[in-house]
């Protein structure tokens, strides 16, 4: 924990320059996936805030009146955000200092794949959620074909603190075979350049960038023609892959 702690200190003062983290695509697919009728009001937990994207999306476009509190692990990633309206709680998903039956809405963006031990996060987002309660999960994913394998290879190499390579459907199924019922998906895809990648996180300090490229000119074919890579102006460009889905849980 210590390590991914240090990692996102390093770039939370950059966070947001990247193109995912306030893409509008992503941050609207997560407010479709908020069922609101009969709610006047509502209690949002953010898990795995970071710089509060998602908190403050849904601060201003939520149509009801809510509370949202922001969890993340990294006290750097958590002091980028500065809406009083926005509590702020340093904490691990998988030990959250939270009441039982406590939050009407869940969500999670690109943050589970670092968790050390997922059933015990898993366990804890069911103990703070309401009955009817809806969690939901938006994450970058590898696509469910012969290609699978070589993407997780990329990211191991691109990510090397992450721990869980899921895709759409193990995803699904980590919580479905949880006690969560699954709602509905939201299916969304960006397209980023390696070189402004690893110019917004200063990424060459932690990427061998040169080997890394190299990696898309070894590449299987499919895995050319699935992910659209092309390379021009010194550059690699290339489509990832995401999924927003919502579950209930009834207890």
């Amino acid at each position: 924990m210590n390590n991914i702690i240090e990692y996102f200190s390093k770039r939370a003062s950059v966070y947001d320059n990247s193109k995912w983290v306030n893409s509008e695509v992503i941050l609207s697919s997560i407010l479709k996936c908020i069922d609101l009728k009969d709610k006047v009001f509502i209690r949002i937990l953010d898990l795995g805030a970071g710089t509060g994207a998602v908190s403050k999306y849904l601060l201003k476009n939520c149509p009801v009146e809510k509370e949202i509190i922001a969890v993340d692990i990294c006290e750097e990633m958590l002091h980028q955000i500065e809406k009083p309206k926005i509590s702020k709680c340093l904490a691990s998903a998988e030990n959250l200092p939270l009441k039982d039956n406590s939050f009407d809405v869940i969500v999670t963006r690109q943050c589970l794949h670092y968790i050390e031990n997922l059933d015990n996060a898993i366990s804890e987002i069911r103990r703070v959620l309401k009955s009817n309660g809806i969690f939901i999960l938006s994450q970058f994913v590898p696509l469910e074909t012969d290609t699978k394998d070589y993407w997780i290879n990329m990211m191991k190499f691109r990510q090397p603190l992450r721990k869980i390579f899921f895709s759409e459907s193990e995803w699904i199924n980590a919580f479905t075979q949880n006690g969560f019922e699954f709602q509905k998906i939201e299916r969304y895809s960006l397209r980023y350049s390696i070189k402004k990648w690893a110019q917004t996180y200063n990424a060459e300090k932690d990427v061998d960038l040169k080997h890394y490229k190299s990696l898309f000119k070894d590449a299987p074919q499919q895995y050319l023609y699935e992910y659209s890579v092309e390379e021009y102006d010194k550059d690699v460009y290339i489509n990832s892959f995401g999924i927003t889905t919502s579950f209930i849980v009834k207890k």
